[in-house]
């Protein structure tokens, strides 16, 4: 992951962060996991849905999760 920080004035400063695509989708996967565990889907056991049905039904989720997780990844590693 790219971290940049740029110095604005005394009290603030702008941090950029580029995550890399593997780090991105390892997130997503480990995500993914813990909602199939988590969810009932009509057909299936609880914690037995297919992983590649849980990321299109709950793709946004994941994405926003994911993102989150990195932003905090990111603060701690910085700050």
């Amino acid at each position: 992951m790219n971290l940049e920080v740029k110095k604005i004035d005394t009290a603030n400063a702008r941090l950029s962060a580029k995550p890399s695509i593997e780090n991105l989708e390892k997130r997503y996967d480990k995500i993914a996991q813990k909602i199939a565990q988590k969810v009932k889907i009509d057909g299936f056991r609880r914690g037995k849905v297919p992983l590649s049905l849980v990321k299109t039904r709950y793709q946004a989720q994941i994405e926003q999760d994911a993102q989150e997780e990195m932003i905090q990844e990111v603060l701690k590693k910085r700050f």
